[in-house]
């Protein structure tokens, strides 16, 4: 029963993530806690969202960005070995707390209405460093919070299969990464590793279902949804916080 729950939560999950741009590591998050030591529940991800990086790179390919994965790469991957690291070192719990303010933060961008247009814009080299080191860091530390930079992705003016096919091609690496990590670290215990590929196969199958659905939804929309589901998690991890905080 337990492989059951989990399978469904983690395909609806991966199913809005694909509709919003993310998000799916977030609402796995309080789901797995339940089930798991809290140290484990990065490991679990890595697998669920390694599954759905990879399937949705196929999927999407021709829509991929390769002008920001070239640059996004470089300073990520140094990001996920140290967040990875400071997984066994650092209290988390203080950066989830940082996290859901920041994402709470993007609450006037739902409201705001406006018409978003799909005209890519230029971004410095170094911007691109630089998001793709945080980016790294936060991946490596709770192996979610993709959605946090989900904002960039919009703000160059992306269409919506541009941003699941970029995030993917992004991600992918990072995934196997810290796959390697995880298993060095001694953080997969067998249990971890059955739930893992339960949530791997709900990511496969799930990127595979949306695939024909979210070219239907329009950008004003997808980018409504995106920050909505940017705001909604930042709320279940103060939620989150607060209970840990006063246990």
């Amino acid at each position: 029963m337990l492989y059951v729950v989990i399978f469904v939560c983690s395909f609806i999950a991966f199913g809005i993530s694909v509709i919003c741009g993310g998000g799916a590591g977030l609402i796995l998050l309080s789901v797995l806690n339940r089930f798991l030591p809290v140290i484990q529940v990065p490991a679990v991800l890595s697998i669920g969202t390694s599954s759905s990086s990879f399937s949705r790179v196929i999927i999407f390919y021709r829509d991929i960005n390769w002008k920001i994965v070239q640059f996004f790469l470089p300073t990520a991957l140094p990001g996920v070995l140290l967040g990875s690291w400071m997984l066994t070192y650092v209290n988390s719990l203080w950066v989830e707390l940082i996290m859901a303010l920041f994402l709470i933060g993007n609450l006037p961008q739902v409201f705001k209405g406006k018409d978003y247009k799909t005209e890519e814009k230029e971004l410095g080299m170094s911007n691109l460093l630089t998001i793709g080191f945080f980016a790294g860091l936060t991946s490596g530390f709770i192996s979610a919070g993709g959605i946090l930079f989900n904002k960039f992705y919009m703000k160059i003016g992306m269409t919506n299969q541009q941003i699941v096919a970029t995030r993917a091609a992004n991600e992918i690496v990072l995934n196997i990464v810290k796959l390697i990590i995880y298993i060095y670290l001694g953080l997969f215990t067998m249990t971890s590793l059955k739930i893992g590929i339960v949530v791997g196969c709900a990511a496969i199958l799930s990127s595979y279902i949306m695939k024909k659905i979210i070219p239907r939804i329009s950008i004003k929309w997808f980018y409504t949804l995106g920050f909505s589901t940017m705001v909604v998690s930042g709320v279940v991890m103060l939620i989150s916080f607060f209970e840990k905080f006063h246990r």
